[in-house]
């Protein structure tokens, strides 16, 4: 068995743990305080086999709490960087040394709820189902230029009462016109109603002219698209949000969607809800492809070529490849953790007694996990 690594106390203490792999053999961590007004950043390298702190963050000041935070990896630098979204709807952009970056904020007074992005975007969730979007680019310049024309834009996500995460899709065509094979971008969220696919028409950003094209002059593109700036403000809060109608849904009208985990590879997603079910299902047709019961407060993740689930009632992580349960392993109480970056998709599991396992590690050493029956 592959001896576990050690985590210094005060990470077993803070919570919304997130992870990245800035380069080959080392994984940074961030997780929040108790207080939900800084943030610490943890170093693992695999030579030494223990986590060290790097900086901690003092983000925020009460009665403003950290909301939200993430790594985003910007592809026009081509590095990650710390996120941190605030209850009063600021956003500050942090060095993975914790040196403070880029302050701005896309809905003023609207809390930041959760970050992802793609390989041309930077997208925010807002209270009220209000998605903010900027293309790296736009971040890039204004972390190292002091412009004030930020260009942004504003997504209301219609037909929805509450949103707890987002994630960017790219789809393969008009959902509709079936001949139609241009790309288009979309927003896909969970909450309530279950889940519900967003496709953006108005983007600004062509997919279609970024095949085989370079990444600079699509931005160049969207660039000269009128987009909104963030020294607007004609609507109570901050600019008025363009509808982003509902496409697609599940219609699930009993359960809540909590989590969702897309896969890297595949276009499938991984999502939990509040009545203990984990259900992976299509990014495009939002079309369910298999179901899990019997889950309740699960945390789930995407490797390479399979997904683990974690159900913490029973003390079992279970790795799954094509609907079969091929590994389990008997473990503590812990937090599963994914990894962004990486050569191939990465997932830690954090042990509350404060050691920690690599599960390609895990997966790669048969004596690790009791085959189930």
């Amino acid at each position: 068995m592959q001896p576990l690594i050690s985590s210094p106390q005060s990470l077993l203490e803070n919570r919304n743990v997130r992870a990245c792999i800035p380069s080959p053999g080392r994984i940074l961590l961030i997780s929040q305080d108790k207080e939900d007004t800084s943030l610490e950043v943890f170093e693992l390298k695999k030579e030494i086999d223990r986590v060290t702190t790097i900086s901690v963050i003092r983000a925020c000041e009460a009665p403003t709490t950290i909301t939200a935070s993430e790594f985003i990896f910007n592809s026009h630098i081509k590095c990650y960087f710390i996120c941190a979204g605030f209850s009063d709807g600021g956003i500050t952009i942090y060095s993975t040394k914790g040196e403070a970056c880029l302050t701005f904020n896309f809905l003023p007074q609207a809390p930041v709820l959760y970050f992802c992005s793609d390989k041309l975007r930077f997208c925010a969730l807002h209270g009220g189902n209000v998605v903010g979007v900027a293309s790296h680019e736009v971040v890039a310049a204004a972390m190292t230029a002091s412009e004030s024309n930020f260009n942004f834009r504003l997504y209301k996500l219609e037909s929805r009462k509450e949103t707890k995460e987002i994630a960017c899709v790219e789809t393969s065509g008009n959902l509709i016109e079936v001949f139609d094979t241009q790309k288009q971008w979309a927003l896909l969220a969970v909450g309530i109603p279950f889940i519900s696919l967003h496709v953006i028409e108005d983007d600004g950003i062509s997919l279609r002219d970024i095949v085989g094209g370079g990444v600079r002059g699509v931005f160049n593109l969207a660039k000269s698209m009128v987009w909104g700036k963030s020294t607007e403000s004609n609507h109570p809060g901050g600019r008025r949000p363009t509808a982003a109608s509902k496409s697609l849904e599940f219609m699930d009208t009993q359960r809540k969607g909590i989590h969702l985990s897309p896969s890297r590879t595949k276009n499938e997603i991984l999502v939990t809800d509040t009545f203990g079910r984990v259900t992976l299902f299509c990014k495009e047709s939002v079309r369910c492809l298999w179901m899990w019961k019997g889950y309740r407060d699960a945390q789930v993740a995407n490797t390479g070529n399979g997904m683990l689930i974690h159900a913490p009632r029973r003390g079992l992580l279970e790795f799954w490849m094509a609907g079969v349960r091929t590994k389990a392993w008997i473990v503590k109480p812990g937090t599963l953790v994914e990894v962004a970056g990486g050569g191939a998709p990465e997932t830690i599991f954090l042990h509350d007694d404060g050691q920690i396992e690599q599960i390609s590690i895990m997966l790669d050493d048969v004596e690790s996990f009791d085959r189930p029956p």
